[in-house]
């Protein structure tokens, strides 16, 4: 897990660290595992989040915005770290900065979802449209 961390920026290192932190709210209910052309219906426009203190909207066309709301990792008010996302295979995969692509196979129970990457870490959460007007523009693409 160290290596994983160490390969990325403060930042990123800090909202996996927080999702790593969050415990199951969904335990005991079935999660089925989503092939490619169901996991870009499923995201696509959508926001991932503990509903707290993260969020990631995987934008229409493959634009990734990960946004830190409060919580002991968060800096404050700041701009969300933009990134790219894609459906690599039966996983999808996302890049911030010059970073390397993270790929992790998506498993949903209703709007219950889990981002299941190597090594074993899981990013749990719920899916639903981003919270926000701005997020939303965003999501849709329309605003830089």
């Amino acid at each position: 897990m160290t290596a994983y961390l160490s390969g990325l920026r403060d930042w990123d290192a800090a909202l996996v660290f927080c999702v790593l932190c969050i415990t199951g709210a969904v335990a005991g209910e079935s999660f089925r595992q989503l092939k490619g052309p169901q996991i870009a219906a499923r995201l696509s426009g959508q926001e991932l989040t503990d509903g707290t203190h993260w969020g990631l909207v995987f934008a229409k066309g493959g634009r990734l915005l990960a946004n830190e709301r409060g919580g002991p990792m968060a800096s404050g008010d700041r701009e969300p770290n933009t990134g790219t996302w894609r459906i690599k295979g039966d996983e999808v995969c996302f890049t911030f900065a010059e970073g390397d692509p993270r790929c992790h196979q998506v498993w949903v129970s209703g709007r219950n979802a889990q981002l299941r990457g190597p090594g074993g870490e899981t990013m749990d959460g719920i899916l639903q449209q981003p919270e926000t007007a701005l997020e939303s523009t965003r999501a849709r693409g329309e605003h830089r």
